[in-house]
């Protein structure tokens, strides 16, 4: 039984032959397809999602539990209630003092302050709208901070100063949270009261923030109003930072946007570079314009794909813009296979119109497996990331999926077409030949050919196959090393390029105000808990103390701690607590608190809410709060759940590491299992395995070196490094496989070159990228450059070694008539087949086999 590889081949062959007949037809319907697929895109609303929940898995246990209390209990109190930050629609401004005074409470600062302020409270969106008209409101008022309502230029520092106690000032029963205005905070211990809070004697910043109702149309628009107008303020005195709920998808935006003028720059880069590969001394035309319709083919493959799910409503996203870089650095990769097999095929120039497509279709027949191989592994690896739980890798995915699909189909097609009419125009003479005139490339090929020659046989020597052994378990230990250091988890400013002012403002938030954050919340499950007894309920206070025994956690107010003062005893009946309790909320200073109390339906208490301050926000003690809040909720044995915003961060870390592992494992797998199919020789399938998670792990570890993040952006490239890695494994072992004999010295002279122009016109495609300030782009840049490199060092060096040692002469393709040899070719009054020496050119690709 013939294996599948054959079958693939006899496909391509006919495949080509019936394109023979109509090539026109062929070349004019993807031109087609592309067009009207463009014109169905332009006329199509674009579905974008500009939130930042794109970054966030859709199935996160803390997500869950936030839209859980969001449902249980109502968003009453401003900042206290603010559940899920990714709801608050808010914009602020920071002055920071960075004098040697270190001092806002001066009268110039504060001078600016209120002139800003008020420059912000006069924007007016186009409907005429202001902030008052757009902002959070609570009985008719806007929420804001006293210090924001009270800003006005002639009695600014005077209110500023009466309020500058911390972290509260109380006004009677009103308390007065200032830890989120004054920022590297100095007090006056000698004024602390016995709430705790002190008089400020110095501040190096000031926020001003502004809520937004997020059921307003206009706040986006507003919004981009208030950046604008920070964007165009300069101040003499202090450091200005800011940031509204746009910023960072608008920034994020910009990273897309930044990739499109590089665009026409890399197109020309690739051109020039595919035609100078092309060009040869038999052909100064048909070829180098194979090599640009190669690239046209890509470009139209993009165009295509981009714009069918356009159409068909798929979201859209800026990072969309890197896949023209990534798809046009890999489209001419094929048409170098192409292309050396039709060099390696002919040289007669009498030959008719059908002679030309046979010679043209046993050419592509070669060459058929490694290109179905490609387009298999590659689009593989990019469909299994498209079916990801994190939204923006399943777009991006998507995306290229489709993008690899309609290139190999064009390239079946259409690029088929080119090629056919080339190779005619090439047959009938019709191209310059400068063969006399470029006698040098001869020297240079036989050059080529004796370092392939002197290479081989060191390679081949007993004591290299050691040598390489050692390089490749120092290649493993050092790529090991630098996974294990690999830092996790996205950092929001890497998101957006580093000169971005978000980066200023989340680096200042996080200096200036790290000594209160948010708020954290327990929700405990007292549906069987009877809580008219005054045990019980003291039970609960107990546990709120315990939760607040930390130092990264500090109180709020516990009700139950108010209610049992006022009623130190068990109530005879549950009606008549909870009537009690109902009455003391409705009392004007209790009120915000109805807000930590859940009924069902009956109007019985369900849960209650347990509310903690959030303190020492740096990011390292992040892990030691979240355990605490479980673990002590664990020990109390009451049901319930623990939340705090940066629970979401953190499941989406330990997310983020677990599904890159499911991703790469089952993209390998299931590569491997392709590989297989198409090579099905024990031997050589363990060395490609090997060679495949070898790759990978040097492409993480190279990663990790220099200072990636296992997150979602390095998730999608190692989706896509998988793929491609696979690429350079299977061509060295399909070409290995195809020979009987000095396979080894066979196979690298047909693969290398080869090999270096395809990493060449790739590494050309994105190394402009590299100068841009952007840590995504970058991330994907840095990737095909580590893709590159390491493909180039297992293909030519490791896999080679492998091949020789374990494989041998024991394994190959080519044992049956189907594959004859050279020499023994006589068709079409070929009386031998012409090897061409020119620049850029090796021998027979598969042998050169021609079937009789």
């Amino acid at each position: 039984m013939e294996s599948i590889s054959y079958y693939v081949r006899i496909f391509f062959k006919n495949k080509v032959l019936f394109i023979g007949k109509y090539p026109k037809i062929f070349i004019y319907l993807p031109i087609i397809i592309t067009v009207v697929s463009v014109f169905c895109a332009l006329n199509t609303k674009v579905s974008k999602n500009n939130s930042l929940e794109i970054f966030l898995p859709n199935d996160l246990e803390s997500f869950k539990d936030v839209k859980r209390i969001q449902e249980m209990f109502i968003n009453q109190e401003p900042i206290r209630d603010d559940y899920y930050i990714l709801d608050k629609k808010i914009a602020y401004f920071i002055i920071e003092d960075r004098t040697s005074e270190s001092n806002i409470l001066r009268n110039s600062i504060i001078e600016t302050v209120a002139t800003i302020h008020n420059l912000v409270m006069n924007l007016k969106t186009e409907n005429g709208k202001k902030f008052n008209d757009l902002c959070l409101k609570r009985n008719h008022l806007c929420q804001q901070h006293p210090i924001t309502m009270l800003m006005k230029k002639d009695t600014a520092l005077n209110i500023t100063k009466l309020m500058a106690r911390y972290p509260y000032m109380n006004f009677g029963n009103l308390t007065i949270d200032n830890t989120h205005i004054f920022g590297g905070v100095m007090v006056d211990e000698e004024t602390r009261d016995k709430r705790g809070n002190s008089k400020i004697l110095k501040a190096k910043s000031i926020r001003m923030s502004y809520q937004l109702n997020n059921e307003d149309k206009d706040i986006d628009e507003w919004m981009t109003l208030f950046n604008n107008q920070m964007e165009n303020i300069k101040i003499r005195e202090g450091k200005l930072y800011y940031i509204s709920s746009i910023s960072l998808p608008r920034e994020l935006a910009k990273n897309g946007d930044s990739l499109i003028p590089y665009l026409p720059w890399m197109g020309i880069i690739l051109m020039i570079s595919t035609v100078g590969f092309c060009i040869s001394s038999k052909s100064l035309f048909s070829r180098p314009f194979l090599g640009i319709c190669s690239l046209i083919n890509a470009g139209m493959s993009v165009l295509t794909s981009i714009s069918i799910l356009i159409c068909i409503g798929f979201p859209f996203s800026e990072i969309v813009y890197i896949i023209p870089f990534l798809m046009l650095s890999i489209g001419t990769d094929n048409m170098f296979l192409m292309l050396q097999a039709w060099k390696t095929k002919v040289e007669v120039k009498d030959l008719n119109y059908l002679e030309t497509i046979k010679i043209v279709s046993e050419a592509i027949e070669d060459v058929s497996v490694p290109i179905l191989m490609t387009a298999l592994t590659d689009s593989i690896s990019y469909l299994i990331g498209s079916y990801s739980n994190f939204f923006i890798v399943k777009l991006f995915c998507t995306y290229s999926a489709l993008s690899i699909i309609v290139m190999f189909i064009y390239q079946s097609t259409f690029l088929t077409g080119i090629m056919i009419l080339t190779c005619k125009s090439e047959i009938e003479g019709n191209d310059i030949n400068l063969e006399v005139k470029l006698k040098w490339l001869s020297k240079y090929s036989e050059g080529y050919y004796w370092l392939m020659e002197k290479y081989t046989n060191l390679l081949e020597r007993k004591e290299s196959s050691y040598i390489v052994c050692v390089l490749f378990v120092i290649y493993l230990s050092l790529s090991g090393y630098y996974i294990s250091k690999m830092d996790i988890g996205i950092n929001m400013g890497n998101l957006v390029s580093e000169n971005s002012y978000i980066n200023e403002e989340i680096s200042a938030s996080e200096r200036l105000y790290e000594n209160y954050g948010l708020y954290a919340y327990a929700v405990i499950e007292v549906s069987n808990i009877n809580l008219k007894s005054y045990s019980e309920r003291e039970k609960l206070i107990k546990l709120y103390d315990k939760f607040t025994s930390t130092p990264l956690l500090s109180n709020d107010v516990f009700f139950f701690k108010i209610f049992n003062k006022a009623f130190p005893y068990t109530f005879p009946t549950e009606e008549l607590f909870k009537e009690i309790l109902l009455l003391s909320l409705t009392r004007p200073k209790f009120s915000k608190y109805k807000s930590d109390f859940s009924y069902n339906n009956c109007s019985k208490l369900n849960n209650i809410k347990m509310v903690f301050r959030v303190r020492h926000t740096i990011e390292s003690n992040t892990i030691e709060r979240v355990n605490h809040l479980k673990t002590v909720l664990k020990e109390s044995n009451y049901n319930g759940f623990v939340f705090d915003n940066s629970f979401i961060k953190i499941d989406q870390d330990s997310m983020t590491v677990r599904t890159s592992i499911q991703n790469v494992a089952i993209a390998t797998i299931t590569i491997i299992f392709v590989s297989i199919i198409l090579i099905p020789k024990f031997r050589t399938i363990i060395c490609v395995t090997i060679s495949v998670f070898s790759m990978s792990i040097g492409v993480i570890g190279v990663m990790s070196a220099v200072g990636v993040r296992l997150d979602i952006i390095s998730m999608i490239t190692m989706i896509m490094s998988i793929g491609y890695s696979v690429d350079y494994a299977s061509h060295m072992a399909l070409h290995y496989l195809d020979h009987k004999k000095d396979n080894l010295k066979k196979s690298l002279k047909f693969i290398t070159l080869p090999l270096f122009q395809a990493s060449t016109t790739t590494i050309l495609g994105v190394i402009i990228l590299i100068n841009i300030n952007s840590y995504i782009v970058k991330t994907f840049t840095i990737t095909v450059f580590a893709v590159v490199g390491i493909g180039l060092l297992h293909s030519l060096i490791f896999l080679p070694v492998g091949l020789n040692y374990l494989v041998g002469e024991k394994e190959s393709l080519n044992n049956n008539n189907n594959f004859k040899e050279i020499n023994n070719v006589k068709d079409h009054n070929l009386n031998s087949i012409y090897t061409s020496k020119d620049f850029g050119i090796i021998n027979a690709y598969y042998g050169g086999n021609i079937s009789e």
